[in-house]
């Protein structure tokens, strides 16, 4: 017996209890991933024929890239089979924080162009530079952008051209 009154285990026995555990969770984390990632799409769809396309339409605006923008974000290639080990559950685990961080990541740029990005489309040019400056502050504070001082005034695109780094076709690779 062990000192909390429990039979005592061999260690075998303990790892794979320990594995067991592991990979539940980790089937939950991935659970609960997959549902944030369809959130964010249905959120990005939303914004992109609610109510970027409309207000792009009334400045006279038409977005040539709107089916680009309007993509889904693919799920990730996870592991297809459950680890068998303790460093293959290492393993995965940290390949699901890499695509949790990039999952938020995406978040922000995504805020970021629905506040500032997209309500610049069509804008005239004393508008633009004000979002531009909004944007930087925005992008400046929530770490989407941490290098050198931009120099202002400049035009959403070449803010937006310092800041978004993911893409549809690029955010899951390392």
């Amino acid at each position: 017996m062990s000192a909390e009154g429990r039979p005592k285990m061999d260690a075998k026995a303990e790892s794979s209890l320990s594995l067991q555990t592991r990979i539940r969770k980790l089937e939950a984390q991935r659970k609960r991933f997959i549902t944030a990632l369809d959130l964010c799409n249905a959120r990005h769809r939303c914004n992109v024929f609610d109510d970027i396309l409309p207000k792009a339409l009334r400045n006279n605006y038409l977005p040539t890239n709107i089916a680009y923008a309007a993509k889904a974000l693919a799920p990730p290639p996870f592991a297809t089979s459950l680890p068998t080990s303790i460093e293959e559950a290492d393993r995965q685990e940290q390949q699901l924080d890499f695509y949790e961080a990039r999952l938020r990541k995406w978040k922000l740029q995504s805020r970021f162009e629905e506040n500032y990005g997209f309500p610049a489309m069509g804008a005239a040019k004393k508008e633009d530079q004000e979002l531009a400056v909004a944007g930087y502050k925005f992008a400046r504070e929530s770490g989407l952008y941490s290098g050198k001082e931009l120099k202002m005034p400049m035009s959403m695109r070449q803010l937006e051209n310092s800041i978004l780094v993911f893409h549809h076709d690029t955010i899951w690779v390392r």
